[in-house]
């Protein structure tokens, strides 16, 4: 689990004169701080880890070895994970780095104050995420991702997914970190849903042998149904808008529904781009054509 308190330590987010959003995985805007402690756009930034390429507004005059500087603090910070490739060794120390930075990006966004002082929420959610099996938890009990960390590996899969649907025209509206936090706490009901046993199979050679497998508690943590569950337990820690806790709670799509909630979901659908979102990235993330 992240160190929070050591992890931004020389790296505060009160030190930036420039703050940097990002537009695509290589393109950023430049933000600079005003005298109201504002930040404005001032240009783009193009970072393709051998060459920075800086363009100001003509009517700004800034030195760009100050930007480049900035930029190279930024990168240490858990907001430019957020749209960038995972270290798939590193799975736990990944998620909980795009957690932070997810709800960072949302706290710049969505408040003047200093994000670095919203942090409690996402605090509370790595505590409690490490008080749980979510780190090591299958993803299935039969299905996809039925083995030791596999609910964490697709949580990030998923994640991933919705960067790249996020660059097409149809989802574009939807914000990046809105998109990413969703795909990573979409499946937060199957936390302590699942248990090992161990079955008698027989092998290739027809040898009988022992072989662990996984298979639903009588009891889950808790007993909305599926996709409810997940939009509960998340919302517990961080303030989702109405179309982010729909893609939540519809993240399953048809594959389970009522019929009686039919009309629900297709006006969902038809309402808010991050609901297919969702359920396009859910199931794509399990294709056995898509390999890391």
């Amino acid at each position: 689990m992240i160190n929070l308190t050591n992890y931004l330590e020389g790296i505060s987010f009160s030190t930036f004169n420039f703050w940097f959003t990002r537009i695509s995985l290589n393109i950023f805007r430049i933000m600079k701080l005003g005298d109201d402690r504002k930040f404005y756009e001032i240009g783009t930034l193009y970072d393709d880890e051998n060459n920075l390429e800086i363009r100001i507004l003509s009517s700004c005059n800034e030195s760009e070895d100050a930007i480049a500087a900035d930029f190279n603090r930024y990168k240490l910070r858990p907001e430019y994970a957020v749209g960038r490739p995972i270290d798939w060794n590193r799975c736990e120390e990944a998620y909980d780095k795009l957690l932070i930075g997810c709800h960072l990006i949302r706290a710049f966004r969505l408040s003047s104050s200093d994000p670095d002082d919203y942090l409690n929420p996402v605090h509370r959610a790595i505590e409690w995420l490490s008080t749980t099996d979510f780190y090591t938890a299958p993803g299935s009990s039969r299905y996809h991702d039925n083995e030791p960390k596999g609910l964490l590996k697709h949580s990030l899969r998923v994640a991933l997914k919705m960067v790249d649907l996020n660059m097409l025209p149809d989802f574009k509206s939807v914000k990046l970190e809105d998109a990413v936090l969703a795909g990573l706490v979409h499946d937060w009901c199957k936390i302590g849903l699942y248990e090992s046993y161990d079955r008698n199979v027989k092998d290739d050679s027809g040898k009988w042998v022992t072989k662990k497998e996984y298979r639903t508690k009588q009891a889950s943590l808790t007993c909305f149904g599926h996709g409810v569950s997940s939009m509960f337990l998340a919302n517990r820690f961080f303030r989702f808008d109405v179309d982010a806790s729909l893609a939540i709670r519809w993240h399953m799509g048809f594959c389970r529904v009522a019929d009686s909630d039919m009309n629900e979901l297709q006006q969902a659908n038809e309402t808010y781009p991050i609901v297919h979102m969702l359920q396009f990235a859910d199931q794509l993330s399990i294709t056995k054509y898509n390999k890391d």
